[in-house]
């Protein structure tokens, strides 16, 4: 067996854009195929701790479940709940990591919509605004506050 990689520690995100780097950052390592137990979810630390509930995670804003529910992370955790680095690293976990991570990219690339249809890109929208809903952005999306654009993969000036 390849040598383990030591379980990553991170400190509390105090942002919704550090928490969402941080689940990046622990599906990275768990897609190794290296890992030697499971670091704590940014996106769970940060959301859930401060809201009791799911529901201002943006895996739920997609998914619509509680606990990362419908997302790539249910046949991960199908694969790798043995426990073990046995299983953390078996072939099918990996690959339910991988894909739970570009998940997790993906959602690098929400945006907030309002009831009018403005959108915010993620850097500029506040979490505290009710009436926005998080969704998917599209391409050519324009941001309200900054002016950005979305080319399909970033915003970009």
């Amino acid at each position: 067996m390849t040598d383990l990689l030591p379980c990553p520690i991170w400190p509390d995100p105090e942002t919704a854009e550090e928490a969402l780097e941080q689940s990046i950052e622990k599906w990275e390592y768990l897609s190794s195929g290296r890992a030697n137990g499971v670091p704590d979810c940014g996106l769970c630390e940060f959301h859930y701790e401060n809201d009791e509930n799911c529901e201002a995670c943006p895996v739920y804003a997609v998914t619509g479940k509680e606990q990362c529910g419908g997302s790539p992370f249910d046949n991960w955790h199908r694969a790798a709940r043995p426990g073990g680095t046995e299983f953390l690293n078996h072939p099918d976990a990996v690959a339910a990591a991988q894909k739970e991570l570009a998940f997790l990219k993906s959602l690098r690339t929400m945006v907030s919509r309002d009831e009018e249809g403005g959108i915010w890109c993620k850097r500029c929208w506040t979490e505290d605004e009710e009436w926005m809903t998080d969704q998917p952005a599209k391409k050519g999306d324009v941001c309200e506050d900054c002016g950005d654009t979305f080319n399909g993969e970033e915003w970009a000036k």
